[in-house]
């Protein structure tokens, strides 16, 4: 994502995001362009974000996609709530982006209040 001559990461096993990923690089990243993060294989490789918040900042009018994969551990909290992935800098007010998932599936812990789950 830093290198700003590539447009897809291509994903051929497993993953997961890490803090110390980020040690060395300006945070946060700004996409100035399309960004896709792709799966390869026959099962979609998972994608575990690690709950990993704040590195990345999508510039206005650009398309971040995820593609063939299984996303987990990208937000915490409710995502009913706050629909979005941590990983991301909230935008600036009046500036849209896109988060695009083709082909993935999104996993997310739903954990109701002990008195609606009896």
């Amino acid at each position: 994502m830093a290198d700003e001559n590539v447009e897809t990461a291509t994903l051929t096993g497993d993953v997961t995001v890490r803090y110390e990923d980020w040690a060395g690089l300006t945070v946060p990243v700004v996409l100035r362009r399309n960004f896709t993060i792709a799966g390869t294989s026959a099962r979609p490789p998972t994608l575990d974000m690690g709950f990993v918040k704040g590195k990345v900042q999508l510039a206005p009018g650009t398309t971040l996609t995820l593609r063939r994969l299984v996303l987990t551990n990208s937000r915490s909290g409710s995502i009913n709530q706050a629909p979005g992935l941590d990983l991301l800098v909230p935008l600036r007010p009046n500036d849209s982006a896109v988060i695009r998932g083709e082909q993935s599936y999104l996993l997310w812990s739903a954990c109701f209040p002990l008195e609606l789950a009896v």
